[in-house]
């Protein structure tokens, strides 16, 4: 069995050594794109603060936030969508969905 093990080991290293560098371009070149462009995901965060950190769908302008949920057991992390207000209808939507706080009541000036 080693040397079956050594024998697909110095086929491997030869392979390699010996590969055309045609080949070894293209596969350089393929890595090159793959890390200049996007993927559909992106994940986003701030240094500054940990709680900011963001999901981006690139293809379709979605964003989700890392949330933890303590209201369930073992405090699961999971994205949560976040909302997009970019017309007054937008707005509208939100005001009927979350409703408006009351108006804070307004503090005496001390005489």
């Amino acid at each position: 069995m080693p040397k079956l093990i050594w024998r697909l080991a110095q086929v491997a290293f030869c392979a390699v050594a010996f590969a055309s560098p045609g080949s070894a371009q293209d596969i350089n070149q393929q890595a090159q794109r793959d890390t200049t462009q996007p993927g559909r995901f992106v994940i986003a965060f701030s240094s500054h603060v940990r709680g900011d950190t963001f999901l981006l769908d690139t293809t379709t302008g979605e964003v989700w936030r890392m949330a933890e949920f303590s209201n369930l057991k073992g405090d699961p992390m999971a994205w949560q969508p976040m909302l997009k207000v970019g017309t007054p209808p937008d707005y509208e939507e939100m005001v009927r969905v979350y409703g408006t706080k009351p108006p804070e009541p307004q503090k005496l000036k001390p005489q």
